[in-house]
């Protein structure tokens, strides 16, 4: 028997669902489909020149007897139920459908139909699974009584764009992963029959709703317990099977099944060879395993390519298919009353953080980190206004003020930046990423710029203030006589400055694009490094402390370009009311020159700290390049340090902001020396609070 064979989505899992057919000799493929036309191509491609066709009806009219749907879950229901009514058996990704009454529906018409349904539940047929299925009918560990599931989990990083389905949807991260622990623990312990389930908060990623998900099941022969984390590291994929006379450990990411089991020997003779037979079982298992992963004897997705042949296999000899329509129905109950309450509460927590009222006319991106929250501050004193924020996790000081419009979402986010954008007449774009992974600077300040130039443009807005950085420039090129103005060139080898200035670049280019091809009312201002109250009192370009040493990179001579933080947000303010919003740049940076050697004696001064002050001379520095350089080019891994990156680092550098003076008045009024002084008393205040808190904090009688 030989079936013609339809796949529809073209993503990420059909490339294994085509491997496993490719693996029967029973299947043509005759077509494959997806709404994205070259992405469908890109796979036909990928597998020598498949069919591709234009919609669902097209691929049906070639008549296939089986289609695989590959889809997003919100749209199987409607694909496979239109399948079915077109005569063809179906095989679905997980889950089948995301409602219960889908599930029945598609039931029904597969009994109309006469036509088999089958489900990707792939882990009931990933070798590592079904070798602890084997030992348990063998009855090596007794009566099983208890399962627990510990599943660690990651997410691709988020790069921008429209928020992927895990951050839309409260409930998604366990519909997408808890789905592959409930239809394991029924292979040992039978059907569900009831559940208790919490969840929280417990991570860094803010778009994230929920990261923790635990869950205790009843079964119809024992209890499981499921807990899934997106924090945990390393990665981890375990199951323990517990019975009457027996441990089974399966541990997919360690590549091995262990077990334990009772013996004759007295207790503690008993669990040292137990601790043993462990040992020895991952001694032979792993390599054993990693051997056959190379050789592809074990393949990645193997238990779905399994499920695709054991689907076949079913069709030929007219039996059920390991994972039915029913069973999917069964288990996607479950899910979904877990899933469910974390959307609903996920929805409750949006509308209790949504603002009653948006007539704010001015923006804030960045409020709550350290230049963003003094200009919040400045403007909360000097106006009666309403003000609009847009942050990712607003702190109690900005929840608490009720004259603060706070739209929670990310500047990747194009809706969330919309939403924030809409209706105000100025913003200030402060927002940016200074610390992070490659993809969080990307997300931060390219997308983030981009997605506030676009809705700056849609929404008319009538001043953009984009706060852009001097590491723009080409620094490498500076030299001790030049004046560095604002139309200095720019940096030309931006990826081997590092992530913040590349960002910071580009972010900046699609401002003035902006401003040159469609008029956006825009002006940019380039701050040296900002120092005050919330920022370090002493920063890698002056020097980094060791233990009782402060070192200095080069001789210390080279003066580090800096300005007092609210000496910036008076330029920011002050260029408000200038008539600038043509795309004019301008450097903010104060005139005193205060070198590395000054301002480590002064950060002694002010510290009282015993510190020995060493330089790293120039030539060290210049081999210490040269070798990670080389090292980072054997492992081809981009270098965190290179010589074009010291160079810039160490040049001489002199910045003119008369353009600042002249045009919009800007003269620096509180210094440095108030600006240093500022930051010691607030680190001295957090360092009183913690000390108090800890004061008080009740201590633990064991």
């Amino acid at each position: 028997m030989r079936f013609r064979v339809g796949i529809v989505g073209a993503g990420h899992i059909s490339e294994f669902h085509l491997q496993g057919l490719q693996r029967l000799d029973c299947v043509e493929i005759v077509g494959l489909t997806d709404l994205d036309a070259e992405l469908a191509r890109s796979r036909s491609d990928q597998f020598g020149g498949l069919s591709v066709c234009s919609s669902l009806e097209d691929l049906l009219s070639q008549k296939p007897d089986v289609v695989h749907v590959l889809t997003p879950p919100a749209s199987h229901a409607e694909i496979v139920l239109r399948c079915l009514e077109s005569g063809c058996h179906v095989f679905a990704e997980k889950p089948l459908a995301t409602t219960v009454a889908d599930c029945d529906r598609i039931i029904e018409a597969a009994e109309r139909s006469g036509k088999s349904v089958g489900v990707d539940h792939s882990l009931l047929l990933d070798p590592f699974t079904t070798k602890a299925l084997v030992v348990v009918r063998s009855g090596k560990i007794g009566r099983v009584l208890n399962v627990e599931c510990h599943r660690s989990q990651d997410w691709p990083p988020y790069v921008g764009g429209p928020l992927p389905p895990h951050y839309v949807d409260g409930g998604f991260p366990f519909r997408d992963i808890g789905i592959h622990s409930l239809y394991q623990i029924e292979a040992f312990l039978g059907e569900i029959t009831d559940a208790t389930w919490s969840f929280q908060k417990l991570g860094d990623d803010t778009n994230l709703a929920f990261d923790d998900w635990r869950a205790t099941l009843k079964c119809n022969e024992g209890t499981a317990h499921v807990h899934l984390s997106w924090n945990g590291h390393p990665l981890q994929d375990v199951i323990t099977v517990q019975g009457t006379e027996g441990t089974i450990r399966i541990d997919r990411f360690g590549m091995k099944v262990t077990t334990k089991k009772m013996s004759r020997l007295p207790e503690h003779p008993q669990r040292a060879a137990n601790s043993l037979m462990e040992g020895l079982q991952t001694l032979v298992q792993v390599p054993v395993n990693l051997a056959k992963i190379v050789t592809k004897k074990i393949r990645r997705y193997h238990g779905l390519q399994a499920m695709v042949s054991d689907f076949y296999d079913a069709l030929q000899h007219d039996r059920q298919p390991l994972a039915t329509a029913d069973d999917a129905r069964r288990i996607g109950y479950w899910v979904e009353q877990v899933a469910a309450d974390a959307d609903r509460q996920k929805q409750r927590m949006v509308l209790d953080r949504q603002p009653r009222q948006l007539d704010a006319k001015t923006l804030v991106t960045g409020a709550t980190g350290f230049i963003g929250g003094h200009l919040l501050d400045r403007l909360l004193q000097e106006t009666d206004e309403r003000i609009r924020v847009l942050c990712r996790r607003p702190t109690e000081r900005l929840t608490s003020n009720p004259r603060l419009e706070i739209i929670i979402g990310d500047l990747g986010d194009p809706a969330a930046v919309n939403k924030a954008v809409a209706g105000v007449d100025r913003i200030y774009h402060v927002g940016g990423t200074v610390h992070g992974e490659p993809h969080d600077f990307y997300r931060g300040s390219v997308i983030g710029t981009k997605n506030i130039v676009d809705a700056a443009l849609k929404h008319e807005v009538q001043q953009l203030i984009h706060i852009s950085s001097l590491s723009v420039l080409h620094s490498a090129k500076f030299r001790k006589k030049d004046r560095i103005t604002e139309t200095w060139p720019l940096e030309p080898k931006a990826e081997a400055r590092g992530h913040y200035t590349q960002t910071k670049l580009e972010a900046e280019k699609i401002v003035v694009d902006a401003a040159k091809q469609y008029k956006l009312p825009v002006v940019i201002l380039r701050p040296a490094e900002v120092i005050g109250a919330g920022a370090p009192l002493l920063s890698p370009g002056v020097a980094k402390k060791v233990k009782n040493r402060l070192l200095i990179l080069g001789d210390g001579t080279l003066s580090v370009p800096l300005v007092n933080v609210h000496d910036l947000v008076d330029a920011i303010c002050i260029v408000c009311d200038k008539n600038v919003f043509d795309g004019s740049i301008y450097h903010i940076v104060d005139e005193q020159q205060l070198s590395q050697n000054e301002l480590a004696a002064k950060y002694v001064a002010m510290t009282g700290d015993k510190l020995t002050i060493t330089h790293v001379p120039r030539w060290f520095l210049s081999l210490a390049a040269i070798g990670i350089q080389c090292l980072c080019g054997v492992l081809k891994r981009p270098a965190p340090l290179s010589l074009y990156r010291l160079k810039s680092a160490l040049s001489k550098r002199n910045f003119d902001c008369a353009k600042a003076h002249r045009e919009i008045g800007w003269i620096p009024q509180r210094g440095l020396d108030q600006a240093l002084q500022e930051t010691l008393d607030a680190l001295n205040i957090e360092t009183a609070d913690a000390e108090e808190e800890s004061e008080h904090q009740v201590p633990c009688v064991c």
